[in-house]
């Protein structure tokens, strides 16, 4: 299981999220979807420890992690599909 607890992401004033929480469940498709600039991609930034949070993989807290274990649990966990897709020849 993922989980994210107490993401705050603000903006200068203008408050994102507050407070907010997500988990999901292996063996579960996830999808985020909305709006451009609905706030995908911020969302999304979480997950690559881009915000202060409380961030939980099947019961370890990967936020207490040193940059680089965060970095290869990102590498070794996690896809981004862009929306525009970007293929390179060969």
């Amino acid at each position: 299981m993922i989980e994210i607890k107490n993401l705050n992401i603000s903006f200068s004033d203008k408050v994102i999220l507050n407070n907010a929480s997500f988990h999901t469940f292996p063996g579960v498709l996830t999808i985020i979807k909305g709006k451009s600039g609905s706030g995908k991609s911020t969302f999304l930034k979480a997950f690559q420890f881009a915000y202060e949070c409380e961030y939980i993989y099947e019961g370890q807290r990967m936020d207490e992690l040193d940059q680089d274990s965060r970095q290869q649990f990102i590498y070794d966990h996690m896809v981004n599909v862009p929306q525009i897709p970007l293929f390179i020849e060969g």
